[in-house]
């Protein structure tokens, strides 16, 4: 996209099921870090990535790299554990690091127990 008066569309990488992307970043070569949460256990791109494989919950979080012109998936991670984990935003230093925030929901100890009751939130 040049300016608001002449969008380009784009597709983003996404799986099978829910993936909604919450924030992105631009890392000094251009590439685009896009972070999330999916619902998808067969996101493209896992694959070598910090986490391939989806495991269990009902969302996790993810983060996708693609190249500057939005064309190709370079690679994606999922990122949590058995819950529901969320990216809310990510950030991209001079030297390449990633850093992610988001919200993982734990479990209280009834649930542990097999019964209902209350998540909590942590911020992360």
């Amino acid at each position: 996209m040049n300016s608001l008066s002449t969008p380009s569309p784009i597709h983003l990488p996404g799986g099978s099921n829910v993936d909604i992307a919450n924030a992105i970043a631009i890392d000094t070569g251009g590439n685009v870090y896009v972070a999330g949460r999916s619902s998808s256990t067969d996101f493209p791109g896992t694959t070598g990535g910090y986490q391939s494989s989806y495991g269990s919950g009902s969302y996790k979080a993810f983060i996708a790299k693609l190249n500057s012109s939005l064309t190709s998936l370079l690679q994606a991670t999922y990122l949590g554990g058995s819950n529901y984990e969320e990216a809310n935003a990510i950030a991209i230093d001079t030297g390449g690091n990633v850093y992610v925030a988001g919200i993982r929901l734990l479990p209280t100890s009834r649930e542990q127990q097999g019964g209902a009751g209350n998540k909590r939130r942590r911020q992360c």
